[in-house]
């Protein structure tokens, strides 16, 4: 069966003919689409960008605290080394015997002051 469209139209305004749009709120067509899929696009390689210099400049940061903290650890070692020397200097007899007797006025006992029990 045919459908008489003359009906629905006034001969004064012209005859066009109502077609359903069957286009989506979220269907793009035409110029848009390329458009649009250039932004994603330009958003993607931004984010990347961003991300790539954050990422350099972390590691740049890094390397210079790990350098420092290497020459932190050289010089405590080395002050580790001359204090361990200081300390066995220090903690010799013939220094403690010296420093008792100039210092403390003490002075190795006598044999008869050694009392044995």
């Amino acid at each position: 069966m045919l459908y008489d469209y003359a009906r629905r139209c006034a001969p004064a305004m012209g005859c066009r003919q109502r077609v359903a749009s069957r286009r989506s709120a979220f269907v793009f067509t035409g110029r848009r689409v390329p458009e649009l899929g250039g932004m994603v696009v330009g958003a993607i390689i931004a984010l990347a960008v961003v991300i790539s210099v954050g990422s350099g400049l972390r590691i740049n940061r890094d390397q210079a605290n790990l350098v420092l903290e290497q020459a932190q650890h050289k010089r405590l070692e080395i002050m580790r080394r001359e204090l361990s020397a200081e300390k066995s200097r220090l903690l010799r007899r013939e220094r403690i015997e010296k420093v008792a007797a100039t210092t403390l006025k003490l002075y190795p006992p006598a044999g008869k002051q050694l009392i044995r029990l």
